[in-house]
């Protein structure tokens, strides 16, 4: 039986996978038509998931290692807002390829993580102060937020 980072790191790149082939069939207008759930057109809101994947896991890394996570919604939401207005032209190879190096690096982190950090917790700004763990953070945020986006792309689409 795998360990808990393993078991983690597996899910994530199984999400990862969903994303990823999504993308590589996913046709033009599709790709350019806007979410209900962001606003945003579906390949922002990939390249959004495949860039905040390598982030993310930094503060898995940072909670699991008994540091804060410094980051609070409204720090989100304008990460998040000026990421979409930069990557508004994202190509699907772009996608691709972030979502292979950024989901690499996280699953890798997850792996690295021992059970005595994956249980290690703190309040956390982002979840309005509720005390979660790392592995907590890694399932709800990391794995949780492929397949929420995932999700909303799907409904775009009629998927």
């Amino acid at each position: 039986m795998p360990d808990r980072g393993e078991a983690l790191a597996a899910r994530l790149e199984q999400a990862n996978a969903e994303l990823s082939e999504f993308v590589a069939n996913c046709d033009d207008e599709s790709w350019r038509r806007t979410t209900s759930v962001t606003g945003w057109p579906v390949g922002v809101v990939a390249s959004h998931v495949a860039g905040g994947q390598k982030l993310i896991a930094g503060w898995v890394q940072s909670l699991a290692s008994g540091q804060p996570v410094a980051v609070d919604m409204p720090m989100v939401h304008e990460s998040n807002k000026a990421h979409a207005e930069k990557r508004r032209d994202v190509t699907r190879e772009d996608v691709q390829a972030a979502l292979q190096r950024n989901g690499a690096a996280a699953a890798e982190t997850l792996r690295d993580l021992t059970d005595e950090q994956l249980d290690r917790s703190a309040p956390i700004a982002i979840f309005e102060g509720e005390e979660i763990t790392a592995a907590e953070l890694a399932n709800r945020l990391l794995i949780g937020h492929i397949l929420g986006h995932l999700k909303e792309i799907r409904e775009t689409i009629g998927a």
